[in-house]
This record gives structure tokens, sequence and C-alpha cells, in this order.
């Protein structure tokens, strides 16, 4: 599954986007992330800010985004099979 996920064609900017939303919130729903991290991940990597400019929005240290996002994307991928199937419906 998490291969046909990877070798299927990048979709458009606006419905990657809402992609990326659902498995964030997918990521919330299944105690996953946090809504903190989720938030940084957004912001991050939907919102194509920098570490920098995220933790000025976020309130916090480039040092703490760039440590939530890492701790996020790990969190999320290691359960990349059960995230696919909560959002396969």
């Amino acid at each position: 599954p998490v291969a046909v996920l990877l070798a299927a064609p990048v979709p458009p900017p606006v419905e990657r986007d809402l992609r990326g939303e659902a498995v964030l919130d997918a990521g919330v729903q299944l105690g996953l992330i946090d809504a903190t991290t989720r938030r940084t991940l957004e912001t991050v990597y939907l919102g194509g800010r920098t570490s920098a400019a995220a933790a000025s929005e976020l309130g916090t240290s480039a040092d703490a985004v760039r440590w939530r996002c890492s701790r996020g994307v790990r969190a999320l991928r290691s359960h990349a099979r059960q995230l696919a199937a909560e959002l396969a419906g």
C-alpha cells in the first residue's frame, strides 16, 4: 500500500494540500501527533515556510520547529498503513 502511494502520479497543488491536511487530521484522530505538531507540520510542509519563518509564526524556536517536524514525520511514517486505511474509509 505505501509503495502504491509513493508510485502514484503527483497530484496538483490544491489536491496535494487537501490530501496533506487529511493525513494530518487522521494523524491527530489516531493519536499519532498532537495538535501543536499538526500545526507545525502544516505550516512547514503545506505552507512552505522555513523553520525560522514557522517559528516566528508559531511563537517558538526554529529548533523546536525542526524537532516537532522530525518527530511528527517519523510518527506518521511509522503508521503509514494505518493512516492509509483510515483515509480509505
